[in-house]
C-alpha cells in the first residue's frame, strides 16, 4: 500500500501536483476531452429574441407600378466599340474570292482528321485538281455575310473542311472521300447553286459530258433514220406497185 502511494507521489510530482491531492483529479486529467472551437456556440434563447424583435424592415410602398420608376436606378449603358481584327477581315476577303473564282465548293463535317489522313487525301484530290482548305467559320461567315453566297452560311456549323475546284469534279471528289471516315459531306456550291448533300450524290451518279452527248447524238440520229425511213415507205410502195402494173400490161 505504500508502495502504491509512492508511485501515485512520484507521479503527482512530475505533473507539478502534491501529493495529498484527491485521486478524482487522475480520473479527471486522463477522461478529459479537447475543447471544441469549430462548432459555433448557440445564441441564447433572450438574445435571439431581442435580435428577431429588433431586425430592421423596410416600409412597404403601396404606390402603383408607374410610380416607383424615380426609385429604380437608371443603369448607364456604355457602348464598346468593337475592335479591329485586321486578320479575321482578310480571311473573310481571301474566302469571299475563292468562292466567286471557283465552280464547285464541297464543305465536309470535320470529325477530328489527323494530319497523315489529310496529307493522303490532298494528294488524292490535286490529281483531279482539287484543293482543300481549312476555314474559321466566324471568317466565313464574315465573307459570306450580305453577299450572293449568304445561303451558304447554315453549312458552317463546327469544324468544317473545304474542297474547292474550278471544275464540277463531283465523281472524282466523292470516289476520293468516300473511305475517310473522319469527313462527312454536308451540302456544297456547284456553278453558283447551294446543293445539298443528296443533291451532290446525284450530280456525281451522271455520266461524263462526253458521254452525255454521244448519248443525245446516237438517240438524235436514231429518230432522224427512223423519220426518214417512215417517209419514204409510202414512195416505195407507191413506186413497186407502178413497176408491177407496167409489167403486168407488157405481159
Amino acid at each position: 500500500m505504500n508502495l502504491i502511494m509512492l508511485q501515485r507521489s512520484n507521479k503527482a510530482g512530475l505533473l507539478g501536483l502534491s501529493s495529498y491531492q484527491s485521486p478524482m483529479i487522475w480520473t479527471f486529467i486522463r477522461t478529459m476531452k479537447s475543447v471544441n472551437t469549430r462548432k459555433k456556440k448557440p445564441m441564447h434563447i433572450m438574445r435571439a429574441k431581442l435580435m428577431k424583435v429588433t431586425e430592421w424592415r423596410e416600409k412597404p410602398d403601396y404606390r402603383p407600378a408607374g410610380l416607383l420608376c424615380d426609385r429604380i436606378a437608371a443603369k448607364k449603358i456604355v457602348e464598346v466599340e468593337p475592335e479591329e481584327n485586321l486578320a479575321l477581315e482578310f480571311e473573310a476577303r481571301e474566302f469571299y474570292k475563292l468562292l466567286s473564282s471557283s465552280k464547285m465548293v464541297a464543305v465536309f463535317h470535320n470529325n477530328g482528321i489527323n494530319m497523315q489522313t489529310k496529307t493522303n487525301l490532298q494528294k488524292k484530290l490535286m490529281k483531279a485538281d482539287i484543293q482543300v482548305h481549312i476555314i474559321a467559320n466566324e471568317a466565313a461567315k464574315l465573307g459570306t455575310d450580305g453577299t450572293e453566297f449568304a445561303n451558304m452560311q447554315r453549312l458552317f456549323i463546327g469544324s468544317n473542311l473545304y474542297a474547292v475546284s474550278d471544275k464540277p469534279n463531283v465523281k472524282e471528289l466523292l470516289k476520293a472521300t468516300r473511305k475517310v471516315p473522319s469527313i462527312l459531306l454536308i451540302g456544297g456550291l456547284l456553278e453558283n447553286q447551294l446543293m445539298s448533300f443528296a443533291d451532290l450524290e446525284q450530280f456525281g451518279s451522271l455520266p461524263s459530258l462526253d458521254i452525255m452527248q454521244s448519248q443525245i447524238v446516237s438517240t438524235l440520229s436514231s429518230s432522224i433514220s427512223t423519220t426518214s425511213r417512215y417517209l419514204q415507205t409510202n414512195q416505195q410502195m407507191l413506186a413497186a406497185n407502178l413497176s408491177q402494173l407496167e409489167s403486168q400490161k407488157q405481159q
